[in-house]
């Protein structure tokens, strides 16, 4: 096997030397409009799916458990002259992120490969680029460079066609078939079900992983006067879609414009329109119907996966013709809008940027959500006996205290001192102080230190420096938002006689969509332990998030490199610096909420682990937590939630606003 760093680094070349190639022109394509790769393509899912999976085969054909991802490489690079380099990427992408061997490639970052996609749209003095009419206002987040990759990265983790399996586990007959023939088109679909396998609730975590976006988005947009998201109408598709998009300079070569006005075809809105009355009418079924003319009960997961259409291996089952294709066939229909060639719709790495984006998604969550609607309300019945301070106050809970990260004990590597800054919110919220609520500011400890209570919390706009690909040796100012750091203390009570452990989960939303439990934004998830009749302080720093990709990453750079631990997978998760929502100059009122849940009904993974417990799992492939994901709010309410959150011993909320301050310079 070659030295590590140098298939390192021969693998890096091959990832950037594929981003940026064009489309190989076959004799069937000459002439042609220029096509891409997109995994919104069955056909080309199809296709990366199996070259990835030849490729970990190749690496290790006879099973040695000795495998060589040089082999890999080999085959990527003689295919490279007559396959599809977006299909080769992704391939390449898989095989890095899945396989063992693969992961010594060290694939580098999205911003690094492909600078041009986290510019900016619109440059100073230049044309009407972006989003057009109202929509333009939140292109910096959209077009966030962090959240782009985030969403690229997260179906590269969660690929539609399944992950392959480990060489040793796929019968030898296969493998020598597959060798032989130098593709996976020799197996039939029963047998490619076990060259692949499915990862644990890949279905419901596709519904909510994207709710959240949504949820953040709405929040966003309203630290922007605009109003929520508006779901595409299924029953009108083809009416005028005012907001038009255009990807700017950077991106042209490879993305069309979308106009303002344009409309969907009447015979693709039709084809949607039908799949969409066929999954409404297995909801209101409380089945999916199967290929055999039979059903089964829906869940979470099965309908997730049937309105994302993931591959057909996994909806063998399903009445395909009557289910469709809905959330991809959707992506390729609306970047077909576009004039020329294909819109950022069509690519994971770029599809966020267009506000199409989400106007389709809320038409796929509400489908999601409708199913939600029919299932049983919230039982908070297996609450745990442990407590907040101050639970039953409606929003003015003393039991979630905020602090300014600044003013915690600090490492030398700059990072919160957990145990010294654990034992200093002891010291100030507990003990004596336990049912005094944090005064605002500096709050003494009894050995002269002092930390700082907050109910603001505070964003900002900065600036990160990238190349300019339009002009070289030049450079573009990429602005994005952050937020300075801060931290949760929580006082947490145990009335009980027997040690407990628990699941704290947090969660924000605006004050005005509070009773929507769809505008819920997960910020963390954790479990802690609790002595017998104990009260304690939890701290907990912001940059810890389960939500948010490890190690938390506050500045942009075009320098940032992958995981150092060879795992892409670590890369997943939503960014630290988008973890708030801008919120306004004024200060815009949002709540803030805690909910304990029992940890042995949980499982929910210790912190510590590797990419974003919530949005990307864990390494081992079973999803580090039992109850539905969102929960609570995956399904209806007894009642309000304010009139819940109020009469829920483990459950507390607070009052918490959040203002964007603008830097001087």
């Amino acid at each position: 096997m070659d030295d590590p760093k140098r298939l390192a680094d021969r693998g890096a070349q091959l990832f950037e030397r594929l981003a940026r190639s064009i489309p190989v022109q076959t004799e069937e394509s000459v002439g042609q409009a220029k096509s891409h790769f997109s995994i919104f393509n069955h056909d080309d899912l199809m296709e990366a799916g199996q070259f990835s999976a030849l490729m970990s085969i190749n690496s290790d054909p006879k099973n040695t458990g000795r495998a060589d991802p040089k082999r890999a490489l080999d085959l990527v690079e003689d295919a490279s002259s007559v396959r599809d380099p977006g299909m080769l990427f992704h391939a390449l992408a898989l095989f890095a992120t899945h396989d063992p061997a693969g992961r010594a490639l060290h694939k580098p970052r999205m911003m690094s490969l492909q600078p041009e996609a986290a510019l900016p749209a619109t440059r100073p003095g230049g044309g009407a680029e972006g989003a057009t009419g109202p929509e333009a206002i939140l292109d910096y987040w959209r077009e966030n460079a962090f959240a782009n990759e985030h969403h690229q990265h997260w179906h590269e983790v969660y690929p539609g066609i399944g992950v392959i399996r480990p060489v040793s586990q796929i019968p030898p007959a296969f493998v020598t078939k597959i060798q032989n023939a130098g593709t996976l088109a020799v197996l039939d679909d029963n047998e490619l079900r076990q060259v692949f396998r499915r990862q644990d609730r890949h279905g419901e975590l596709f519904v909510y992983m994207h709710q959240q976006m949504l949820a953040r988005y709405d929040a966003e947009r309203l630290s922007n006067n605009l109003p929520p998201v508006v779901a595409l109408d299924p029953d009108s598709l083809t009416t005028m879609i005012p907001e038009g998009f255009s990807p700017g300079p950077d991106l042209a070569a490879d993305f069309g414009s979308r106009p303002p006005g344009t409309q969907i075809q009447g015979s693709d809105a039709t084809v949607l329109a039908g799949w969409v009355d066929a999954i409404e009418a297995a909801i209101a079924n409380g089945a999916l119907p199967l290929a055999d003319g039979t059903s089964q009960p829906i869940t979470l997961t099965d309908l997730g996966d049937q309105i994302e259409a993931v591959h057909s291996l996994w909806r063998a089952d399903f009445d395909a013709d009557a289910l469709g294709n809905l959330h991809n066939a959707g992506h390729g229909v609306l970047a077909g809008l576009s004039n020329v060639q294909a819109g950022v719709m069509n690519s994971t790495a770029t599809a966020i940027r267009d506000p199409i984006f989400y106007r389709w998604h809320k038409l796929v969550d509400n489908l999601a959500a409708s199913w939600q609607e029919t299932q049983p309300e919230l039982d908070l019945s297996d609450a745990p006996a442990a407590r907040l301070a101050g639970a039953n106050a409606s929003w003015s809970s003393h039991g979630i205290v905020l602090l300014d990260a600044a003013s915690l004990p600090q490492t030398a590597e700059g990072t919160i001192d957990q145990p010294a800054a654990e034992a200093l919110a002891e010291a100030v919220l507990g003990g004596a102080n336990w049912d005094t609520p944090a005064a605002v500011g500096a709050i003494g400890g009894p050995g002269g230190e002092s930390v700082t209570a907050l109910d603001v919390l505070t964003t900002e706009m900065r600036s990160a420096v990238f190349p300019d690909p339009q002009t070289p040796g030049s450079t573009v100012d990429v602005a994005y938002p952050s937020h300075k750091p801060f931290a949760y203390a929580l006082r947490v009570e145990n009335p009980t006689p027997a040690p407990v452990d628990v699941t704290v989960r947090l969660f924000l939303c605006p004050e005005t969509l509070a009773e929507d439990r769809r505008a819920w934004i997960e910020m963390d998830k954790f479990p802690i332990s609790l002595a017998a009749n104990a009260r304690r302080v939890v701290l907990r720093p912001d940059t810890d998030a389960a939500v948010v990709k490890k190690p938390a990453e506050p500045v942009l750079s075009p320098d940032l490199v992958s995981d150092e631990d060879g795992d892409p997978r670590c890369d997943c998760g939503w960014p630290y610096t988008l973890l708030l929502p801008k919120g306004t100059l004024a200060g815009m009122p949002f709540r803030l909420l805690a909910v304990l849940t029992d940890a042995a009904l949980d499982q929910v993974a210790a912190p510590g682990m590797c990419g974003s417990l919530s949005f990307c799992g864990a390494r081992d492939d079973v999803y580090p937590d039992r109850r539905e994901m969102g929960y609570p709010f995956h399904r209806r309410w007894p009642g309000p939630i304010t009139d819940t959150v109020s009469a829920t011993p483990s459950i507390a909320g607070r009052s918490v606003t959040i203002k964007h301050v603008l830097l001087s310079g």
